[in-house]
């Protein structure tokens, strides 16, 4: 079964909003409840870093060294172009297993 994909701008959907907003509203924060909501933000869609960095109110190089690097890595996540990993479209999403 596919998954569903919305057509809206991730930035104006209201259920990722919502998904994001422990994190967007927070300075500190465990770092298990902001990989917890890159899992359900890109779960059954592919985001930019820069979607989830302006969802989660982060910067995108933190988001990349502290969290998606080290998620690609455990195969929690998967890139939009896995063979061009610097892909200027590059996008993540959470692997299904």
């Amino acid at each position: 079964m596919e998954p569903s994909f919305s057509h809206l701008d991730p930035l104006q959907d209201q259920r990722l909003l919502g998904i994001a907003a422990e994190v967007n509203k927070s300075g500190k924060i465990d770092p298990l409840i902001t990989r917890s909501a890159i899992l359900q933000l890109c779960r059954g869609r592919f985001l930019t870093l820069n979607h989830l960095a302006e969802l989660l109110n982060r910067s995108p190089d933190g988001l990349r060294q502290r969290f998606v690097k080290p998620m690609i890595g455990e195969g929690v996540l998967e890139r939009r172009f896995p063979q061009q990993p610097n892909h200027e479209q590059q996008a993540y999403r959470t692997r299904e297993s």
